[in-house]
């Protein structure tokens, strides 16, 4: 296999088990738009003419294997009827217009169907739409997903960001989550995506029970995903998914690209071993400003990837708005390296 394979090639290796000669290199890098094109992120979010000019320069100035077409971690949950206040570093706060306890759930939620209409979800599709006239056979179309487990604690207004109880979810939360899940990864490959990145931000304590349930729902929509000809890449943002516990999980024979969280000194990488199967995401410290002055940080990656020889490298979600866009393109390039 010639180094200089088209990444469309490359996806259609991982598709059939094989691992590419060297890593795809799909960095999540989409909200960064908001502030070339001098918008809010608010409003950048709905405007599929104001993304599109955005994403032509990053994909000038950072030459990645993907282009990152839509990636907004609130789009579901707004689709349901979550009211997002989007603050200008990127963080957002969700609160909804239902009553209803910690842990229940909340009334007034839209359907799956309904939520598939949502005009943001038209705003997205049209993006991926555009991308594909624009850059033609260029670049990989990426788009990405919550995660079921990510959105069900978001409904049920569970912390997020500390360990959550799977099974203490209520089944409706569940299932709304799985339906919106599915469809929305559904519409974005129809649409023409190349790539769909499934991001679980949460720390789960499963039983075998949900695990089991949730790797069922996860490589559904991977099959769907992967039926459209695209990759589907799970992306695992919490440091738990590198614990003993959750090893094996990643033994599993997936039918994605399982890229958990990396950040320095994880001695867990060395249990990691790449193919067709196996992915990074790097921190976003890696590319802040204290970033440089960290003589480690980049001998450090070298080391990982040469470790593990990863499939598919990306971030740990959407780069922040404060990158230090330089730094982000000089680390990107040594990383694809082969």
């Amino acid at each position: 296999m010639a180094a200089g394979l088209h990444p469309r090639e490359m996806v259609k290796l991982l598709l059939q088990g094989v691992a590419p000669p060297r890593p795809l290199l799909l960095p999540i890098v989409f909200s960064l738009g908001a502030k070339i094109e001098n918008l809010p992120l608010a409003a950048f979010l709905g405007n599929p003419t104001k993304i599109c000019s955005a994403l032509r320069q990053i994909r000038g100035y950072l030459r990645t294997d993907g282009v990152s077409c839509y990636f907004d971690p609130y789009l579901e949950a707004e689709m349901l009827g979550a009211q997002v206040r989007r603050g200008s570093d990127g963080t957002a706060e969700i609160s909804w217009s239902g009553d209803a306890a910690n842990g229940a759930v909340l009334d007034g939620l839209a359907s799956v169907e309904g939520a598939m209409h949502s005009s943001r979800v038209a705003v997205a599709v049209d993006v991926i739409g555009r991308m594909k006239t624009m850059l033609r056979d260029e670049p990989l179309l990426m788009a990405g997903v919550t995660g079921p487990l990510t959105l069900a604690a978001r409904l049920t207004r569970r912390n997020p960001e500390g360990p959550l109880q799977v099974q203490d979810l209520r089944p409706h939360a569940v299932e709304l989550s799985n339906g919106v899940f599915a469809g929305l990864a559904r519409r974005f490959a129809e649409a023409g995506a190349n790539a769909i990145i499934i991001q679980e931000d949460v720390e789960p304590l499963f039983s075998e029970d949900t695990r089991t349930a949730w790797i069922m729902e996860i490589e559904s929509a991977c099959n769907v995903i992967r039926f459209y000809e695209a990759l589907p890449v799970l992306l695992l943002n919490n440091d738990c998914w590198l614990s003993d516990d959750f090893l094996w999980m990643l033994r599993h024979r997936w039918n994605c690209v399982v890229s958990p969280l990396m950040k320095e000194n994880d001695a867990a990488r060395a249990n990691l071993h790449g193919g067709s199967t196996i992915g990074v995401a790097l921190a976003p410290s890696l590319f802040s400003a204290d970033a440089a002055a960290r003589v480690g940080a980049r001998p450090w990656l070298l080391e990982t990837l040469q470790t593990i020889q990863p499939a598919v490298i990306t971030t740990a979600g959407d780069v922040p708005l404060t990158v230090d866009v330089k730094l982000l393109a000089s680390t990107l390039g040594m990383a694809s390296r082969p």
